[in-house]
């Protein structure tokens, strides 16, 4: 097989098969990587997919078809098939690998005596890594204020390209990213250090609104278009979520960096007579959909 494939090459064929192991060693580390998240996962996943593809080589009875034999002998060596074929199509992976973003996301704490916030749970649950994104994960005190503070210092070290922050919303039965923050404090109940603003801004002297700077429609389509209940929401409320949201949309208004706040249903442990819930495995997989979304 081998004497085959490589018949009229001459000299060159022991780099031809050299590039040829190198380029393939190179885009299936970076897809290895993807799907595992981090180093070693992705070199115990790639070690296992070479063996399996050895074996496969091994059992083949039959030569590659003379369309690919044509083609890997086109214009006599090996390298030029290289040069002109191969690298074009490789040279996206290597840019990828070049251009990993960062990802702040947040969740927070549980409040109003759970024992469980499926908001972190679930941010928790994500990989390091999904698509160009790499991921920052900070969990946040229910507090206002505070909760606002420390996502923004973290974000001051990381200089992410996008900040999402998720959150709770017991009742919704969908994931919801949220379009817009509000300039408003109004607590239906204490937070969990007692404070419980009413009518008061979250930044005095702001404007009395921000959209968000995510691509939040193309993003809930996205997620939606995979089977995951997700619609747009048009509140974010007025507790600790908008304001850590609003603050975010404050700090960051006209720099390019992408900001969104998602609201997760409860855990199904946590519904009570019949409210809506999703299971914590659906909203991981949920917020990878939104996340990949996030790119153009």
């Amino acid at each position: 097989m081998e004497q085959e494939l490589f018949e009229g090459l001459h000299k060159n064929r022991r780099w031809a098969l050299e590039a040829v192991c190198q380029e393939n060693l190179c885009r299936s580390w970076y897809l290895s990587y993807q799907l595992a998240g981090d180093a070693a996962g992705a070199a115990s996943l790639l070690l296992s997919a070479w063996r399996e593809a050895l074996a496969a080589l091994k059992n083949a009875k039959e030569a590659p078809g003379e369309d690919f034999q044509g083609l890997l002998l086109t214009d006599g060596p090996l390298c030029g098939y290289i040069k002109r074929v191969w690298r074009p199509r490789c040279r996206p992976w290597e840019e990828n690998r070049m251009e990993q973003k960062t990802l702040l996301i947040t969740g927070f704490e549980p409040f109003q005596q759970e024992t469980i916030n499926p908001s972190w749970e679930a941010v928790a649950l994500l990989p390091e890594t999904i698509g160009l994104w790499r991921l920052e994960k900070l969990r946040l005190p229910v507090v206002f204020g505070k909760a606002a503070d420390l996502a923004i210092a973290r974000a001051q070290q990381l200089c992410p390209q996008a900040i999402l922050a998720v959150g709770q919303a017991g009742g919704r039965g969908a994931v919801t990213p949220e379009l817009v923050a509000i300039n408003t404090r109004d607590a239906a109940i204490p937070d969990n250090e007692g404070n419980a603003f009413q009518g008061q801004p979250v930044v005095p002297g702001g404007g009395d609104g921000y959209f968000a700077t995510a691509p939040v429609r193309q993003m809930v389509q996205a997620a939606a278009a995979q089977g995951f209940p997700c619609k747009l929401s048009y509140t974010a409320g007025a507790y600790v979520c908008n304001d850590l949201f609003y603050r975010l949309l404050h700090q960051y208004r006209g720099t390019g960096v992408l900001v969104d706040f998602i609201h997760v249903p409860f855990l199904p442990e946590q519904a009570k007579n019949g409210e809506p819930s999703m299971a914590l495995a659906d909203m991981a997989r949920a917020l990878e959909a939104l996340i990949l979304a996030l790119e153009p």
